[in-house]
């Protein structure tokens, strides 16, 4: 059972945090402000933080700082919050946060990035080597994206972070370019010229298990369902546009580490394909 430490200064927000995290199997812990919640982290390493950023005396910002500060602490952290804008993304990533939702994301978003960020939690607590930076740069992404000027964006993004990528503008073109070349992400959006995101996912996850290759969805497309039948065919993760580069990016090294994290764990004990 994974352990969680929701942290925010509303008491409705916690107590429905509370209840549907219990729900769905978690430990949960709950601190009213940024002081208890370090209180907290002092005396219990917790999987997982969700963290709100406005809070008084103390804020989310505040408790990234501590955390980054002290040698012991491991927790995951998802910043939970109203804020949306770029500046709240990139201070937040900036100080060491895994994550960033608003909440009014909903609550399977929220579960999904939950149980993502306690997978990899696991598989680095079984392998701590990790995943080193030249294994990361050496990534293989392909963008699927029918807007020539989105792709070349998409992998002037990339590329000023180290990753290396090519582009494609419809499904077919996506499938014929990873039979003939393999690759460890796909960037993907849902509306392409020639057939759907869904059916992308669907046809490749007939023969890519997720270790071999991860999915982002990337696309302004707002439908839940279509979002959820994504994930439910075999999506990783899913940003929507308009995206900050900041939070686009870390969803790709979060994907890709776990990605990596889940074929190391392949290698080593076949029975660990059974990690969600």
């Amino acid at each position: 059972m994974y352990s969680i430490l929701v942290v925010d200064d509303e008491p409705l927000n916690r107590d429905v945090a509370t209840r549907r995290l219990q729900r769905e199997g978690y430990h949960v812990t709950v601190a009213e402000n940024g002081m208890r919640a370090c209180e907290l982290m002092e005396v219990e390493l917790f999987d997982l933080v969700l963290l709100d950023l406005n809070m008084p005396r103390m804020s989310g910002y505040d408790v990234l700082e501590w955390v980054r500060e002290q040698a012991g602490i491991d927790s995951k952290i998802i910043v939970l919050t109203a804020a949306r804008d770029r500046d709240s993304v990139t201070r937040s990533l900036q100080r060491g946060a895994h994550d960033y939702l608003v909440k009014s994301a909903g609550t399977p978003e929220l579960l999904n990035r939950i149980r993502r960020l306690c997978t990899l939690r696991q598989l680095e607590a079984a392998q701590p080597d990790g995943i080193s930076e030249r294994q990361m740069q050496a990534a293989r992404i392909l963008v699927v994206e029918d807007q020539r000027t989105t792709v070349e964006l998409l992998l002037t993004r990339l590329k000023n972070a180290d990753l290396s990528a090519r582009g494609v503008t419809d499904g077919g073109a996506a499938l014929a370019a990873l039979a003939e070349t393999p690759c460890d992400l796909l960037l993907l959006d849902y509306h392409l010229p020639d057939m759907t995101g869904l059916a992308v996912i669907e046809q490749l996850r007939e023969h890519y298990p997720t270790e071999e290759l991860a999915i982002v969805l990337v696309t302004g497309e707002a439908d839940r369902e279509c979002i959820d039948a994504c994930y439910a065919a075999g999506a990783d993760d899913y940003v929507s546009k308009p995206f900050h580069a900041a939070d686009l990016l870390n969803r790709v090294k979060n994907a890709l580490r776990l990605k990596f994290m889940r074929q190391q764990a392949r290698d080593n004990d076949p029975a660990a394909r059974s990690l969600p």
